[in-house]
């Protein structure tokens, strides 16, 4: 069973891929900069690939979930659920993992981008546990493109930090 929302979702997988090129690319230009990538670069890197794949995958399992004759309402609850687990454990877990790297006080745009992640938390809560509909559709679409959103964002911020901490190095 196709789902009518699969060709958005299949353009939000692909864009998801795009974000991870990014990060290869950055990581190239970050190793042509200055040799080779820092706890910070690394850091960097593994948190936009993290997301990057959940985009990627949470897009995707519709599509998958849907192919096994799942009635639609069971095909949204479940890939909600299974994009939420991650999501949140990124969110919780990001204060420690980034205290491992850094030092200092998390910049606002970070705090900002994990307040989306929040936000999409909840959203894929309500298709969780809410009622059956058809906005249960459009309710994942939302949080998974809010995800590459805040991710799109955090990306640009983010690089623009880190060559801005290679040119003080130097």
């Amino acid at each position: 069973m196709e789902l009518p929302e699969s060709a958005y979702l299949y353009a939000l997988a692909q864009v998801g891929v795009v974000f991870a090129g990014f990060t290869a690319l950055f990581t190239m230009l970050r190793q042509t900069l200055g040799g080779e990538p820092s706890s910070l670069d690394l850091f960097f890197i593994r948190n936009l690939l993290m997301l990057s794949f959940l985009v990627v995958f949470g897009a995707m399992l519709p599509s998958l979930l849907a192919a096994f004759s799942l009635q639609r309402d069971l095909v949204w609850r479940a890939a909600s659920a299974i994009v939420a687990v991650p999501l949140l454990a990124f969110v919780v877990s990001l204060p420690w993992r980034r205290r491992k790297v850094l030092s200092g006080r998390t910049p606002g745009f970070i705090w900002l981008r994990e307040s989306i992640h929040v936000s999409v938390v909840a959203i894929l809560a309500v298709n969780v546990a809410g009622p059956p509909g058809g906005a249960a559709g459009a309710r994942f679409e939302l949080g998974i493109s809010l995800v590459l959103l805040a991710q799109s964002f955090s990306f640009v911020l983010t690089m623009s930090q880190l060559l801005a901490a290679h040119r003080q190095a130097k």
